[in-house]
């Protein structure tokens, strides 16, 4: 009874070492400091050991002072090495347009994927990230609540 007890001790070791890693990874471009009006992408780098059966799910992200462009359901492919290890994924990008001169805060977004070879859907978070955006140079404080103009 004990070698049958082992033996699944160690299918069961195995077969949870062989689960997928799902990583998730956020940055600000151009950087941290923006104009009003101009946009700054939130750039969420989805990845896994593995590779994906499909898209990742990705929340919605509202700031108030802001005009958020979500990612149009395409997304670029990267691939990245974490620590000796290759990893997959893909990029997915938000456009934040701020209409006001302040600090913004965005909360950690969580996001889901299931990966190949994974029991189950998996979930991670971006980290917190912040960034401030300021008059354009020569502009009036009373312009604080600056919209930019819209296209048809």
């Amino acid at each position: 009874m004990n070698r049958c007890a082992l033996a699944l001790l160690l299918f069961t070791t195995l077969a949870w070492a062989d689960e997928p890693q799902l990583r998730v990874q956020a940055r600000l471009v151009p950087g941290d400091a923006v104009v009003v009006g101009e946009a700054v992408q939130l750039q969420v780098d989805v990845l896994t050991d593995s590779w994906f059966t499909r898209g990742a799910s990705l929340p919605e992200l509202s700031l108030a002072g802001t005009d958020v462009m979500p990612p149009n359901g395409e997304a670029e492919h990267l691939s990245q090495t974490i620590q000796g290890q290759t990893f997959s994924g893909l990029r997915y990008t938000y456009r934040i347009t701020p209409t006001q001169a302040q600090a913004f805060s965005i909360a950690p977004l969580t996001v889901r994927a299931t990966p190949a070879q994974a029991s189950h859907e998996l979930s991670g978070q971006t980290p917190a990230l912040t960034f401030r955006a300021s008059l354009p140079e020569g502009s009036a404080p009373a312009s604080r609540y600056w919209r930019p103009a819209r296209c048809a």
